[in-house]
């Protein structure tokens, strides 16, 4: 018997059962946390340059003319014939006595909870789940319209007493409609902003953080994405919290000059540049990757600086630059 037992053993051990075993048997929770936090943080060394440079650009994109392109294209993808649910939630139109073009911000039917309580009130006799189901449906295919659908329903009253105050200011009222509702494509961007926020910054990332979320701060103000903005706000005050980044630095600054700079250089390099939009936003990705290749390049060899200094350095460079013209006048 003890001959026999001594085989299984030496068996099974010759198969690392037994060393399996005792793996598992450490297996607690402890254990799970902490795999799981290593685990995470080999995802966010690995994917998160990939995934906040597609966000920063797939903004810069949002930024420029081809927005609206993009939302036409996925209005054109996604058209389908009208249901009962999408003609309630356009009834709403005709009880609020709103028939222009931006009813949607007024008429109530097509904010989150008006759309649902339309949908609701479609059809005496269907299922919960028809609803869910007529009720996503409807929802998107307004959504991937250029329109897009409201964060909430607005009085106009209000909102034309808001615009008038906010003309003289220099902020039009096409840009306010845009910053209170939303598009498909903008909610793409929301989400890659998103996923790039979650990846946990710390202190040794402050510039590229800040860079970021310069870039993304501007991008959503200059497109009017209020789910970016809000993201960008939410993260911002996150990171105080954490208090990683409440200390005064020179990297803190550099990130928002780099990422101030890089977005300026997109912007403006494709509103300038004629012809297609692609043709504006390659133009426009060059001019940003060479500006952070100027940025790099000028900073590489300094891990700090300070203003003084490059301001001295700049007082050198002027001098030099004039003074053989002032001695050629002479």
């Amino acid at each position: 018997m003890i001959n026999i037992t001594k085989k299984i053993y030496e068996k099974l051990h010759s198969l690392k059962a037994i060393q399996y075993l005792n793996q598992s048997l450490l297996i607690t929770p402890k254990f799970i946390k902490n795999q799981a936090h290593k685990f995470h943080f080999q995802i966010k060394d690995q994917y998160k340059p990939s995934v906040s440079s597609v966000s920063r650009y797939f903004n810069y994109i949002l930024a420029s003319d081809a927005s609206i392109q993009i939302d036409r294209y996925l209005r054109s993808t996604f058209d389908s014939a009208s249901t009962v649910y999408d003609r309630s939630m356009d009834y709403t139109r005709q009880l609020s006595g709103e028939f222009g073009g931006d009813h949607r911000l007024f008429d109530g039917g097509h904010g989150i909870l008006g759309a649902w309580e339309a949908v609701k009130s479609a059809l005496p006799d269907d299922t919960k789940s028809q609803e869910v189901i007529g009720y996503l449906s409807a929802y998107w295919k307004d959504l991937v319209t250029p329109m897009g659908m409201p964060i909430m329903t607005l009085d106009r009253n209000n909102f034309e007493y808001v615009e008038k105050y906010a003309s003289y200011l220099g902020i039009q009222e096409s840009w306010l409609k845009d910053i209170v509702s939303f598009t498909a494509s903008e909610s793409i961007g929301g989400l890659l902003v998103l996923i790039s926020s979650a990846l946990q910054w710390n202190e040794k990332d402050e510039k590229e953080f800040y860079d970021f979320i310069t870039t993304i701060g501007l991008t959503s103000i200059i497109a009017a994405n209020p789910l970016c903005l809000v993201i960008t706000v939410i993260t911002l005050a996150c990171q105080h919290h954490r208090k990683i980044l409440q200390k005064k630095s020179n990297a803190k600054i550099s990130g928002v000059l780099r990422g101030g700079a890089k977005t300026t250089a997109f912007v403006s390099t494709a509103a300038i540049i004629g012809g297609p939009v692609w043709m504006g936003i390659v133009c426009g990705i060059i001019a940003s990757m060479l500006t952070h290749k100027a940025f790099e390049k000028h900073f590489k060899e300094k891990k700090e600086f300070k203003f003084s200094e490059k301001s001295e350095e700049l007082l050198l460079m002027l001098q030099s630059k004039i003074q053989p013209k002032i001695s050629y006048l002479e």
